[in-house]
């Protein structure tokens, strides 16, 4: 079971859950339910009655999904439920386990999934970069990478300013952040073992420096280029101290943002 690499590029642009996707059934041989009346169930938006709602890091059903009643024959034990990107054939984008698998369905048996039976989050980014990679994609939107001294936690601590200034809680006044904006279209998507990746296909420069920066220790993509902007994705760093008038930059594929897959 787990996310697929259909469900990742989405995660990473356009986002895993965004627009109408698909519910289906999936017996213990991993292959999809077909025939006596099986379909697939839609699921669209967020905060609706049908719905996905958020809860922690996570996306879940709002409401019961409900299938067809089997029809001319039984249909198997459900091992999995699995979210594609079609009514019909598509993308499986990620699958559940049930567990323990359900019993077959009988002929005119009520199949259901309750409301948040389903659903799906992120490890190894912030609640924020979780939900991101489920409602609009990780990469996508406004994005901006800033540097740190230290662990950026979910609000940007420790940010440098391009002042030289560090970040503490109380000094940021009307300083300029150290930031460099990425769009979508910076970063190409591949796969690298069982990981998708998703890497800057072009140099991402701040420029050089009036400033005799610190030492950055972490690198954060964030939702905007404030000092408490999100954070959704971060990553230690390793790199020499910058100087007064140094040129800072990340060359082509010098940043790697992964999701592991199911392969």
């Amino acid at each position: 079971m787990g996310l697929k690499a259909s469900g990742a590029d989405l995660a990473f642009k356009g986002g895993l859950h965004a627009g109408t996707k698909y519910i289906g059934l999936i017996d213990s041989s991993d292959a999809e339910f077909s025939g006596n009346s099986y379909a697939r169930q839609s699921i669209s938006g967020f905060d609706q009655n049908n719905g996905w709602k958020e809860d922690g890091a996570e996306y879940e059903n709002q409401s019961l999904i409900q299938f067809p009643q089997p029809t001319g024959g039984a249909w198997p034990a459900i091992a999995k439920w699995g979210l594609w990107d079609a009514q019909t054939s598509g993308n499986l984008l990620y699958d559940v386990d049930v567990s323990p698998d359900t019993a077959a369905p009988q002929i005119g048996a009520d199949v259901e999934a309750a409301a948040e039976a389903l659903g799906w989050s992120f490890t190894g980014v912030p609640n924020a970069g979780s939900i991101a990679a489920m409602k609009s994609g990780l990469l996508s939107g406004t994005r901006y990478i800033t540097l740190h001294t230290g662990n950026p936690g979910t609000t940007g601590a420790n940010v440098i300013f391009t002042d030289g200034v560090v970040w503490n809680g109380s000094n940021q006044g009307s300083k300029t952040v150290l930031a460099v904006q990425a769009a979508a279209a910076d970063w190409d998507i591949d796969t690298s073992s069982t990981n998708r990746r998703a890497r800057n296909n072009k140099a991402l420069s701040y420029g050089a420096q009036s400033a005799d920066l610190p030492d950055p220790t972490h690198v954060a993509l964030r939702d905007g280029n404030a000092h408490n902007s999100g954070v959704v994705w971060s990553s230690t760093l390793t790199s020499p101290d910058p100087a007064l008038g140094s040129t800072l930059r990340f060359l082509a594929n010098g940043i790697s943002i992964q999701l592991a897959i199911d392969t």
